[in-house]
């Protein structure tokens, strides 16, 4: 049962503007699940911390989008895992320097 909403962020240049990017979002109906104490172990140990898992539709929904806005907060992509009709988009909160990164490197792109 999808029972909440969030909303996919992608950056694209416009044809034919350089140095230029337009942020395209797409709500979309998901399901909002918390991080597996196991995952988060394994995650921490590499680096990264993960804080939400996001289950949406495979094919129709995600299009390689790195930044998820739910509930007034924004979160970056860090894996993704697929089965047969889901796919989980494995979150975490972006920092502000995370946004600032991110912004600066599409700009540089």
């Amino acid at each position: 049962m999808r029972n909440d909403v969030i909303t996919l962020v992608s950056e694209t240049t416009p044809r034919g503007v350089f140095d230029t990017f337009v942020p395209s979002e797409n709500e979309i109906p998901c399901e909002v699940r918390s991080v597996t104490r196991s995952e988060a172990y394994q995650a921490r140990a590499a680096g990264m911390n993960p804080s939400i898992v996001f289950r949406i539709r495979i094919a129709e929904d995600y299009n390689d989008e790195q930044t998820v806005l739910y509930c007034g907060k924004r979160y970056r992509v860090v894996r993704t895992y697929q089965d047969d009709f889901w796919l989980e988009l494995v979150c975490e909160k972006a920092t502000y320097s995370q946004e600032n990164w991110n912004e600066q490197n599409q700009a540089g792109a």
